[in-house]
């Protein structure tokens, strides 16, 4: 049984360095020569509005499609029967923009990201059943490691389950304190030739970290030590950092889901290849996964009603410049 603060997903990775162009584009932020929005956000499960409307917490959408930056939503829908699953299947199968063995070793930690046309968001969302309304937020770009979202928080020691082994195909507990389990992410505009032009594109980073509570012996030692980074608030899943560049007209729709369930669509199953429904039931049995953990409302006795889906929308404008004017 590993322990927290093993990083049982290997040491010496380099996934928290700040790329040098974010840098340059943060001091000129600092300076004020660049108007940009990067509102950080706390990761709170969706709240619902009085008028029962969607709920858009930061930023200002007069801002949107003039400069770069990341938009996020987040939907908590009553899954029991694979829904969820069911929605996003035949999406799965499309390239994906960064490093398959990225996909793989999210997927190996109940971690599934896809890519859908943004076109189709609506049609997605459409054919779930959300308990309550959106949350909706503009990041702009983030230079520096920012909450998106987080977790259900616990306390007392919990056990996760976490793929080890060759191929990732074994698994093996963990014991996490008291806390939760977050996703970390950076988004930054990176310069990309297309023809003789120079076009926009935005890099997304993302590495899930297990949050300490204030209160916690490790919290306070942090603090007295000056450590107030969001990559400093636990330990961070090195291993399971996620980089891409995404493509224009695309979303990135991120869930929780056990390793083993194969989401089939609808039109494809059969009496001989049941959807996930069958054979989920609303239960995860065993210890949990990371994702399990973060993206369900799994709890201690493997019951599980809700499952939370984050939209990374990505905004781009067209011309790349360094002081994004």
């Amino acid at each position: 049984m590993t322990r927290e603060g093993s990083e049982p997903f290997g040491r010496g990775c380099t996934v928290l360095s700040t790329p040098l162009l974010v840098a340059v584009r943060a001091a000129l932020i600092a300076c004020g020569c660049v108007l940009l929005t990067a509102c950080g956000s706390d990761g709170a499960v969706p709240e619902a509005g009085a008028d029962g409307a969607s709920k858009e917490v930061a930023g200002s959408a007069s801002l949107r499609g003039t400069i770069a930056g990341l938009e996020t939503q987040t939907w908590v829908v009553n899954d029991t029967t694979g829904e969820v699953g069911r929605a996003l299947a035949g999406y799965g199968a499309g390239e994906w923009p960064g490093k398959a063995e990225q996909v793989r070793v999210w997927r190996a930690a109940g971690l599934r990201i896809v890519a859908v046309p943004e076109a189709d968001v609506p049609k997605v969302r459409g054919v779930l059943s959300l308990i309550g309304p959106l949350q909706q937020r503009w990041n702009g770009e983030l230079a520096k490691w920012t909450p998106i979202l987080a977790g259900p928080s616990w306390e007392g020691e919990r056990e996760l389950s976490i793929a080890s082994g060759a191929g990732l195909r074994e698994r093996e507990p963990v014991m996490l304190s008291a806390g939760r389990i977050r996703l970390l992410a950076r988004a930054y505009v990176m310069p990309t030739l297309a023809g003789e032009k120079l076009e926009s594109r935005l890099t997304i980073e993302l590495v899930p970290q297990h949050e300490e509570p204030d209160g916690s012996a490790r919290a306070l030692s942090r603090q007295l030590r000056g450590g107030g980074k969001a990559e400093q608030r636990g330990m961070v899943f090195r291993r399971m950092a996620v980089e891409f560049v995404a493509r224009p007209g695309e979303c990135y729709f991120i869930t929780g889901d056990a390793p083993e369930m194969e989401w089939v669509a609808d039109g494809e199953r059969s009496n001989d290849a049941p959807g996930p429904e069958m054979s989920r039931e609303g239960r995860v049995e065993g210890a949990p996964t990371l994702g399990e953990a973060m993206l369900t409302d799994v709890n201690r006795e493997g019951t599980m009603r809700a499952r939370v889906v984050l939209v990374l929308t990505p905004k781009i404008p067209g011309t790349f410049t360094l002081l994004g004017r």
